[in-house]
């Protein structure tokens, strides 16, 4: 079943978490048949949400767009915006959408990730150490350990 994006904003902006869980999940299955840009930015404001259901399951819909590489930098932003707030959003972050942007787009991730390791070390390094390889040969995941290595000596000086 197709919904309608302007229910889908209804039911985001006022709906119980049960109803919002549903309608993200709804966007997934959407997704999974195509692009939906729009979905992207609705999600995108479910991130904050108190409830951790509700933003797991918005970072999946957000994390859906990371195989077709157009929103990659915008999931970085958010990335690096949420990061450090608590257990949950850095597994959710981790697990959801750094491994992917690490498995879709390993050098240019990485590129981001030495840019803002400097502004943001400790939460950066501590999403890093959970996630997992995926996609890539080891000696791109040895760089990106030597990196993980290099600012955990810089931090303990």
């Amino acid at each position: 079943m197709v919904v309608e994006l302007d229910q889908f904003d209804r039911v985001l902006a006022s709906g119980s978490d049960e109803e919002k869980i549903a309608a993200l999940k709804s966007m997934q299955g959407q997704i999974a048949d195509g692009e939906p840009v729009d979905f992207f930015d609705l999600a995108r404001r479910q991130v904050a949400d108190k409830n951790t259901d509700v933003r797991w399951q918005a970072l999946i819909v957000i994390g859906s767009y990371i195989p077709f590489g157009r929103r990659n930098e915008e999931i970085w932003n958010l990335i690096v915006e949420f990061c450090g707030i608590d257990d949950d959003m850095q597994d959710a972050l981790a697990t959801v959408l750094l491994e992917h942007l690490l498995e879709h787009d390993f050098d240019r991730t990485v590129e981001r990730i030495k840019t803002a390791i400097p502004v943001r070390s400790v939460p950066l390094l501590g999403l890093l150490e959970r996630c997992w390889q995926f996609g890539q040969p080891e000696a791109k995941w040895r760089q990106l350990r030597q990196i993980i290595e290099g600012c955990t000596e810089t931090e303990s000086r």
